[in-house]
């Protein structure tokens, strides 16, 4: 389980790309923290008051849910994730491919993906899974889990590309930082998720109810299944 850093906090490598992508990308991380500061105080602005009433945890990301599964799936499994969590990595490699096959291809569960970012390199990561198109966003979190020792270095800027050109990220690194309505996207999930009281990676909630850290296949079969006997 990882505890959620300050998002001024730099990652200690900048995205240093070659070409003219280079200087776009080294624009956007220059701007960062004025950026974050800005999309912040509108989201305080705007929703602060009514998170502080009643938090929704079904009010869907402004940039659209990524969900896998049926929308009258009894079993409903929202996840915060952090794509630079080892812990969330481990998940994604080894219990979701389960889970799909037990419950969710069964019409069991549904899934949803949400966006927990802790640092500048975790948000640039969501921008890519963002980017790319909700209907591959999937593909590519499972192409940055499944190398994520490879572009969680000083240097992460050759490897994030070749992971883009993978999974036909179209435009580029470039182009995907300097979106601000996906930045904007992103750091809208986190707050969301820190208004629901989301404090690390993973945090899951079934059926609304809160589970923090990262949860084994038997166990998601014993919560899942007295998540379906009170249905019943």
């Amino acid at each position: 389980m990882i505890r959620s850093q300050e998002l001024s906090a730099p990652h200690s490598g900048a995205l240093e790309l070659p070409q003219t992508a280079a200087a776009s990308i080294a624009r956007w991380a220059a701007q960062y923290k004025r950026r974050i500061a800005v999309v912040l105080a509108l989201l305080i602005v705007g929703v602060a008051g009514w998170f502080l009433t009643r938090p929704n945890l079904m009010m869907p990301s402004p940039l659209g849910e990524l969900v896998l599964g049926r929308a009258d799936a009894p079993v409903t499994i929202i996840e915060y994730a952090s794509m630079t969590c080892p812990h969330c990595a481990r998940f994604h490699q080894t219990t979701l491919p389960e889970l799909q096959r037990q419950f969710v291809e069964t019409g069991q569960v549904r899934y949803i993906f949400r966006e927990f970012p802790r640092d500048d390199l975790d948000v640039f990561a969501f921008m890519m899974v963002r980017c790319v198109g909700n209907d591959k966003s999937f593909a590519m979190i499972d192409a940055l889990f499944k190398v994520q020792d490879k572009w969680l270095v000083d240097s992460p800027a050759g490897p994030l590309s070749e992971i883009a050109d993978q999974t036909g990220l179209s435009g580029g690194l470039a182009a995907c930082g300097e979106n601000r309505t996906i930045l904007k996207g992103v750091m809208w999930s986190r707050g969301h998720g820190a208004a629901l009281g989301v404090q690390s990676t993973p945090t899951f909630f079934i059926n609304g109810r809160k589970h923090t850290g990262s949860l084994s296949i038997e166990r998601l079969q014993e919560l899942i299944a007295k998540e379906l006997k009170a249905a019943r």
